[in-house]
């Protein structure tokens, strides 16, 4: 990143010639924050090729609707017409903004993403038919109606005014109906049934530890083209499938039980390794 002055001969040239303005959050003191490449091309008085000026589809800090702020996770899942597979909420004490990764421990996912048709109708009224949002608690007592309402709770108001300004604004949500029945069913605020079913807490197993582990978990979900893989084991592997996964990494070692299916995996690439060099392996 680079700093400019506001005022800078070529910076109100851009902006003046692209009918722009800088976004609120990179300007601070009359001071602006440009990629290095943007500062380049506004030096030369070039549009950048990742440039509002160039016709993208950006939207500012200063443009974002205010009835789209704020809104939880469990919120935005009432009002996405496409979901993923499913979601973790980490609620922790120790985090000053009450969700932390941080010591979370599982064992090795990579999921086929299948998107299926975008919602029609919303809200949903049952949040389970199309995604999970699990809410794990780092302490060995479940988590109060305090803990989860922070961050779980659902504001009727904000979904119903975030709900109406998308059928209003945006493109993607003019053939979605709103159901009122759903709405009208819904009080004021409310936790979801379906995030308390699916609610775990940790350090509650025999032979926890209540002390969090420093490393931080892992994820991605990327689409994957010809010659790319998640991961060393699956380049090795013949014949492995590419596309769309979710993909979850055991940082701490807790599945110690390997499947033959990795175990035969591993062997393989072993052997094919051995083949391939003129010496043993290292």
């Amino acid at each position: 990143m680079t700093s400019i002055s506001l005022q800078d001969e070529n910076l109100q040239y851009f902006l003046q010639r692209t009918r722009t303005v800088p976004d609120c959050c990179a300007v601070k003191n009359n001071i602006v924050s440009l990629c290095t490449a943007c500062s380049s091309a506004i030096a030369k008085r070039a549009i950048p090729p990742l440039s509002a000026g160039n016709f993208l589809d950006c939207l500012f800090c200063q443009d974002y609707p205010e009835v789209l702020k704020n809104l939880n996770t469990v919120e935005e899942a009432f009002i996405a017409r496409a979901h993923v597979v499913g979601i973790f909420l980490k609620l922790t004490s120790g985090a000053k903004t009450g969700i932390s990764y941080r010591g979370s421990r599982g064992h090795s996912v990579a999921v086929r993403q299948d998107p299926s048709e975008l919602l029609k109708i919303l809200p949903a009224a049952r949040l389970r038919d199309h995604t999970t949002i699990t809410v794990s608690w780092d302490r060995g007592t479940p988590p109060s109606e305090e803990n989860l309402a922070r961050f779980c709770s659902v504001d009727k108001a904000k979904v119903v005014n975030a709900l109406l300004w998308l059928c209003a604004h945006n493109p993607g949500y003019k053939s979605v109906v709103v159901d009122y029945s759903v709405l009208d069913s819904w009080p004021d605020h409310h936790i979801p049934q379906e995030v308390r079913d699916a609610s775990i807490t940790l350090g509650s197993e025999p032979g926890s530890t209540d002390t969090p582990v420093e490393d931080e978990r892992e994820g991605y979900a990327t689409s994957l083209r010809d010659g790319l893989f998640e991961n060393e084991l699956n380049a090795g592997v013949e014949n492995a499938e590419p596309g769309s996964r979710s993909f979850f990494s055991d940082l701490h070692g807790q599945d110690l039980q390997s499947t033959p299916a990795t175990l035969a995996s591993l062997q393989a690439i072993l052997q094919e390794q051995d083949l391939d060099r003129s010496g043993p392996l290292n």
